[in-house]
């Protein structure tokens, strides 16, 4: 009797603990966001290590930490980061139990290449995305809009057609439309669909990535 208490108090001691230090992590990762919605990304960044540190195959707090590197625009630091998680062997596994968290990874250092306008290697990280995780209709946006930017637009209309199936929203649409426009040379038509966008759309998101690419077919 004795010794079966003791076995009871061990896993209840060792459950409690567990469940203590996934709370830990979620604030560590929680007081990181913080930190870098105010501006602080050297905090930020700091805490999502500690998170990492407590466990180092859990997915959240190195996405992230990609993207506090995007938002600051160290999108070369965003990819050497990158480069260390992919080649982790001790992440395979997590990546595999959680594709959708993975398929985040891929599309952060994506957009990284993307910002760097090595498009050959958003197009390999953004396919990545996408077989990881189909419905995600964003991946499909700027996996097309690479595409394009490689005058590829066959494979980028295969690219909007499957997204629209997915639900991809009509503003998305119209900006990959129009970054076809661009490609096949009528920037004057391009750049009054960008134009649509930003003035009609309810998301900022969507807004800001539309007055850059309208900015771009102007130049």
């Amino acid at each position: 009797i004795l010794m079966t208490l003791s076995v009871l108090v061990s896993v209840t001691g060792f459950l409690k603990m567990g469940t203590e230090q996934e709370a830990q992590y979620a604030s560590l990762v929680e007081q990181g966001k913080a930190a870098c919605e105010n501006g602080d990304y050297e905090s930020g960044i700091s805490l999502y290590d500690q998170a990492i540190n407590l466990y180092s195959t859990k997915l959240p707090a190195y996405y992230e930490k990609l993207l506090a590197y995007v938002e600051q625009g160290e999108y070369l630091a965003c990819v050497q980061y990158g480069r260390l998680i992919f080649t982790n062997p001790g992440l395979t596994e997590a990546m595999e139990a959680d594709p959708v968290g993975a398929a985040d990874l891929y599309y952060m250092i994506a957009n990284a290449w993307f910002e760097q306008e090595n498009y050959a290697k958003a197009v390999g990280y953004y396919e990545e995305a996408v077989l990881r995780n189909s419905e995600n209709p964003d991946y499909y946006r700027d996996y097309a809009i690479s595409l394009a930017r490689m005058q590829q637009v066959d494979e980028a209309q295969q690219v909007l057609s499957t997204a629209r199936n997915c639900g991809m929203d009509n503003d998305s649409v119209t900006l990959v439309e129009a970054e076809l426009l661009l490609a096949e040379g009528d920037w004057q038509q391009a750049s009054e669909r960008f134009e649509n966008v930003f003035l009609t759309t309810q998301n900022d998101t969507t807004r800001y990535q539309a007055y850059l690419l309208c900015a771009r077919a102007y130049r």
